[in-house]
């Protein structure tokens, strides 16, 4: 069963969608409010999975879990949740940090802080 994602979605009972922030290969990113607590977070939402892999989700969810649990550092986001939607794709809920939505080497911030801190040029 295909699921349609757009603004006002509710995953779960949980989580409405409210704005597409970004898109790529590894799936859409949105701004949702976890309707339980009354705040906002990220919703990454990955592509459905292969049809002649019915384990990928499960090793997915997985590596996840186990990657992120042991991550406790301010600059990366924190893990609030992971689950399935109704066609089978993992969707992933972080917490949202408004903001920059892209790295641009180009920008000032970045020639700035990774200056500092590599002692890299990138003018």
């Amino acid at each position: 069963m295909a699921v349609e994602i757009a603004p006002g979605t509710v995953l779960q009972g949980r989580y409405r969608l409210i704005e597409l922030l970004g898109a790529g290969g590894l799936g859409d990113v949105w701004l949702a409010r976890d309707l339980h607590v009354e705040r906002s977070v990220a919703v990454k939402l990955f592509p459905s999975p292969p049809p002649d892999d019915p384990f990928f989700l499960t090793r997915m969810r997985l590596d996840w879990a186990r990657f992120y649990v042991h991550i406790d550092h301010p600059d990366v986001v924190r893990l609030h949740d992971l689950d399935m939607v109704p066609d089978g794709g993992l969707f992933v809920v972080m917490e949202y940090v408004q903001g920059c939505v892209t790295f641009r080497p180009s920008a000032p911030w970045a020639r700035r802080t990774l200056s500092s801190r590599t002692g890299t040029s990138w003018a």
